[in-house]
């Protein structure tokens, strides 16, 4: 009997701490427009090609990955959806960002939260280390068996009354930067002339105070191309009507935030109405990305080295030297022990 394939991609925009094995596969979202800036400003020559030496990017085939500045991650899953064996046509497809990941094991089960994480069904975690995928579960094996059980996992259903929000309308005016409530509304009527049922199910959740976050996800190969060949044509067909030219760096990413209302709704009302069974996992966000893979020891003597090549040289050389020297000093910051929660680990 052939083992089915599992594969999950994590959204990379940076440079950063690199999540890669058998099971993760790092995707450059919008890699396409790598050059131009973005909300946090401009890549350098050296972040594009670490980009380019660690990540796939989401521009081959047919894709949308001009238009990340809007569609944020969501240029990976529609660059998945279009060119699947470019991914190893797997059984089964997973989608998570490389500071937001499941949880698929029992870690943090025993430490407390405030209402803040425990409405995002989240938990931090700082200076993750070789130790990371293994502590979250996550591995082929461990992801195959619950697949075996569920037909979907997802980020734990939040719950915004916990932060005194009264619904998710309120979470989208209120919480999220720059977005319109005009907009939201608009959203939810072009919905209904695409599927009328599924619509009116939609705006019922808006007066409700919980949603699915983060866009991630793991599940088959088939509920993934029914997923997104039903989200991608509403978004793209509302998002050519959606004018945010005069909108704020994060309210551009309008159509991202209600493409994150869509897949909640979508996973809903596959739930509610047609039965799906879904395994709802907590969500890891990862500090301190800024870190590598570099052993401390090796840092320790690199910082050092450059340390000394400062003080010994002289005009530009120095210059560079002390550059780099800054540039372990922080590395070394970013090296703190493990913890979840401020719990070492």
């Amino acid at each position: 009997m052939v083992k089915p394939k599992v594969k999950i991609l994590l959204a990379y925009f940076k440079p950063t701490y690199l999540f890669k094995n058998d099971l993760l596969i790092p995707v450059h979202a919008g890699r396409a427009v790598a050059m131009s800036e973005s909300r946090d400003g401009f890549l350098t020559p050296e972040q594009i090609k670490w980009m380019q030496k660690n990540t796939i990017g989401d521009d081959s085939g047919d894709n949308i990955s001009r238009l990340n500045r809007n569609f944020c991650e969501m240029t990976v899953q529609y660059w998945a959806w279009k060119n699947f064996d470019a991914v190893g046509n797997p059984d089964f497809i997973g989608f998570m960002q490389y500071r937001r990941q499941l949880i698929l094991s029992s870690l943090g089960k025993d430490i407390e939260r405030n209402n803040h994480d425990r409405c995002y069904s989240m938990f931090t975690m700082s200076s993750p280390d070789k130790r990371y995928l293994d502590l979250m579960g996550l591995s082929e094996k461990n992801v195959l068996s619950l697949l075996q059980k569920y037909d979907v996992v997802l980020p734990r259903l939040s719950d915004f009354s916990l932060i005194n929000l009264k619904d998710i309308r309120e979470d989208f005016t209120a919480r999220i930067e720059g977005t319109k409530l005009k907009d939201y509304e608009n959203f939810i009527a072009y919905v209904k002339t695409a599927d009328e049922d599924f619509g009116n199910f939609m705006e019922q959740l808006s007066y409700k105070p919980k949603k699915y976050l983060y866009m991630s996800m793991i599940t088959s190969k088939k509920i993934f191309m029914e997923y997104a060949g039903f989200v991608f044509p509403i978004l793209s067909g509302f998002n050519r009507i959606l004018d945010v030219s005069e909108y704020s760096p994060n309210g551009k990413r309008t159509i991202a935030y209600l493409g994150e209302l869509l897949y909640s709704a979508y996973f809903q009302y596959m739930i509610e109405k047609k039965g799906m069974r879904a395994y709802e996992a907590n969500v890891m966000m990862v500090q301190n990305t800024d870190g590598d893979q570099e052993s401390l020891w090796k840092m320790r003597c690199r910082y050092f080295g450059y340390y000394l090549l400062s003080k010994v040289c002289a005009g530009e050389k120095r210059r560079q030297f002390k550059q780099m020297r800054k540039a372990y000093r922080q590395k070394l910051k970013n090296s703190l022990p493990m913890t979840v929660n401020g719990k070492k680990i």
